[in-house]
């Protein structure tokens, strides 16, 4: 049986899980002593293959649990805690790492001074961790009164993280202490839970734990600063679960001024923080509505004891109080000037019309559209404004005047065509309520078009529908082969020498991602509907740059998959928009 159950939460890193992985299985304590749980939190790309190649290689000691649903990093941890058989707990997260003694000594630490929670310290780095460190001595702290356990939660406070700990599983499973789930910042709650239960703990300075600065991680995520309203929803969660225990009274007593403290350090000190290291304007961000929430949580906050005991609480309170005033005074300034110019603009316009009375200006029909020419001209589709442009260029250099179409974008390359006068017939397996002038609709299931008679349609397309089709996701039946049908149903209406457009997200791994769409390595298109089919041209688009490979008649199958494999290899990424054009094979129909 393991001694220690390792619990990794994995969503979307394919790139850093192996060296985590690796560290873990590379521990000094053995890898026969260590029950490996792997969540994959429904990732998006190939995290769930490299963890299962892990799990093939050692199935007595790891086990993959996939989550079809994204859950964030509480869910996962709480799934895998559930599956934990280890004597203790630790986490470690996916991209992270640990040197190689770290089990071993904190295993040792534990067993030595009977001990809850053993914690050690950590070191960050950017491309490769420094492998080694200097171990150092272990101190132990019993929480045997009131005032211990307010200096343990101090300390929790400064120390929330979960990784670099090894919790002693009694202590999590008899006091029922989890995370909460679909929330960030699900450490902080679980934390001071702990610190509020934990009788016997340890501490190491030495550096077990390597903790990976990724820059393009959700904490360091510049879009992401919707999500520190969740620091207090988990605060909010965390004072209500203490009264709830009876760890404290309605009042919060004993731990008023602690719990205070850690509330105006969560909320207002690293959101302030967050949104100074990434550059976000507090505008644009729920700062306002955190100070709110503290003022409803703690009304006399600002005369906390651990604030006005501390010279640099206070000054770092006072700074996001101004840097929060200031804000608003930015904001009346913008206002100011937006209202201004529109002021301008009114009397310039009111002067210019003069006697004129088609457009004159009327008070009551004014329609105040102030900041509007401070924002972007628009935004662009990586994948549906380049192929909807550049598949309704094609089709109508064709010169053809009517074509069918299997479930494309309606206000894109559809409206594109009917721009141009060219009829469409349209398949789709949702209704088009509305009624569009030279479009015939049809609505019906692409997996099965044999109501259309072969060899009846001269044109077809079909752009970023394909990868949809059996998974469910619009209402038709799951079909593993779904896409397949489709294709071979498209070869089969087509008439000899007819033309099919077609499109799908394309990239250097073939995969599904249930249940929204399939990507496809390119050569898979191809020898699919190559029986019956020439492809004339490969199109594909990478970050916005497009890239158009030819294929003649002397260009043999063998020839173009060499081709195809190559792009796909070498030059498309995780998710790249594809589009064939394809010649059924025949002497034409008259």
């Amino acid at each position: 049986m393991a001694i220690i159950s390792v619990i990794v939460p994995c969503y979307n890193v394919e790139n850093y899980v192996g060296r985590c992985i690796d560290s873990i299985i590379n521990q000094s304590i053995g890898i026969n002593n260590i029950d490996l749980i792997l969540v994959n939190d429904a990732s998006t790309d190939g995290t769930l293959d490299v963890l299962s190649g892990y799990e093939q290689m050692y199935p007595e000691s790891i086990m993959v649990i996939n989550c079809e649903q994204n859950g964030k990093q509480g869910t996962a941890r709480n799934i895998g805690m559930m599956y934990s058989t280890g004597e203790y707990i630790t986490f470690v997260d996916a991209d992270d790492c640990i040197e190689p003694a770290m089990l071993r000594y904190m295993y040792q630490c534990a067993v030595q001074y009977d001990c809850d929670l053993v914690d050690c310290y950590f070191d960050v780095f950017r491309n490769e961790p420094v492998w080694g460190c200097e171990i150092k001595g272990a101190q132990l702290f019993e929480i045997n009164s009131v005032e211990n356990r307010k200096q343990m939660l101090m300390y929790a406070c400064n120390r929330e993280a979960v990784w670099g700990k090894l919790y002693k599983r009694e202590l999590i499973m008899d006091n029922a202490i989890s995370f909460p789930e679909k929330l960030f910042y699900e450490d902080c709650f679980f934390s001071q839970m702990i610190a509020m239960y934990v009788h016997r703990y340890c501490r190491t300075d030495t550096s077990f734990y390597h903790y990976f600065h990724n820059d393009v991680g959700v904490m360091n995520d510049r879009t992401s600063t919707d999500r520190i309203i969740m620091k207090a929803e988990a605060e909010e969660k965390l004072l209500n679960e203490l009264i709830y225990r009876g760890l404290t009274d309605d009042k919060l007593s004993p731990y008023h001024d602690e719990l205070e403290y850690i509330a105006i350090n969560n909320i207002l000190f690293c959101s302030y923080n967050f949104c100074l290291s990434t550059g976000a304007s507090l505008l644009a961000t729920p700062m306002y509505e955190l100070l709110g929430r503290i003022k409803v949580m703690f009304p006399d906050f600002i005369h906390n004891t651990y604030i006005l005991g501390s010279e640099d609480n206070c000054s770092a309170l006072v700074e996001v109080l101004e840097g929060l005033e200031r804000a608003k005074e930015a904001a009346r300034d913008y206002v100011e000037e937006d209202e201004a110019k529109y002021l301008k603009d009114r009397d310039e316009y009111i002067m210019q019309a003069g006697s004129d009375a088609d457009f004159k200006f009327d008070e009551k029909n004014q329609f105040k559209c102030l900041s509007d020419y401070r924002e972007e001209a628009g935004s662009v589709d990586a994948h549906y404004f380049f192929q909807d442009v550049y598949a309704a260029n094609k089709v109508m250099k064709s010169g053809v005047r009517h074509i069918y179409d299997i479930g494309s974008r309606i206000d894109g390359y559809i409206s594109h065509l009917l721009s141009m006068d060219i009829k469409v017939t349209m398949i789709d397996i949702r209704p088009l309520p509305e009624h569009i002038d030279n479009l015939d609709f049809i609505q019906g299931n692409a997996m099965d078009l044999s109501n259309i008679e072969e060899g009846s349609v001269p044109v077809l397309s079909c752009l970023h529908a394909l990868e949809h089709f059996g998974l469910g996701r619009y209402g038709d039946a799951v079909d593993y082969y779904g896409w397949k049908k489709a294709l071979m149903g498209y070869v089969r209406i087509l008439k000899n020498g007819g033309i099919l457009y077609l499109s799908v997200p394309v990239g250097k791994e073939q995969k599904v991602m249930f249940n929204a769409h399939r990507i496809y390595r390119p050569w898979t298109i191809v020898r699919t509907a190559v029986d019956d089919m020439r492809l004339e041209e490969f199109t594909y688009f990478h970050q916005g740059v497009r890239t158009t490979l030819d294929f003649t008649h002397d260009d043999d199958m063998e020839h173009i998959a060499s081709i195809l494999e190559n792009v796909a290899d070498n030059y498309l990424g995780n998710y790249d928009c594809g589009i064939f054009i394809f010649r059924k094979e025949g002497q034409a129909d008259e």
